[in-house]
């Protein structure tokens, strides 16, 4: 007899979480249908940003280069001369502009970027 009033003391126990959940839990929902609504709105401006850039930076393009390279633009004065190898890290003496190590040209102007040992890369 006694372990029927366990049993009922715990079918009363879920009675009561079941009957607070119930409660609780469209709370729960709609409370976080506003916030839901929010991210998707600064998703959909994001995408719209992201699409405007993508357009803006096609737009943009540079024209594909020409078979014989420019000649490199002289550097710019500095107190510092470009370190040739920084983490990986080359920085191009025409604009200045930091590249990765494993380019020959610079992404950003074209010109030949020198390798870690200070010297100028073949051109391809």
């Amino acid at each position: 007899m006694e372990a029927l009033g366990g049993l009922y003391l715990a079918f009363l126990l879920f009675l009561l979480v079941v009957a607070v959940l119930w409660i609780l839990m469209p709370f729960a929902i709609f409370g976080t249908k506003d916030i839901l609504r929010e991210l998707a709105d600064e998703q959909r401006r994001t995408n719209r940003l992201l699409a405007a850039l993508v357009e803006q930076r096609q737009a943009a393009a540079l024209p594909p280069m020409a078979s014989e390279p420019k000649a490199a633009p002289a550097p710019k004065s500095s107190a510092l001369p470009p370190a040739p190898d920084i983490a990986g890290l080359v920085v191009c003496g025409g604009c200045g502009k930091f590249n990765s190590n494993l380019f020959t040209r610079c992404v950003n102007c074209g010109t030949d970027l020198p390798t870690a040992t200070g010297q100028l890369s073949a051109a391809r």
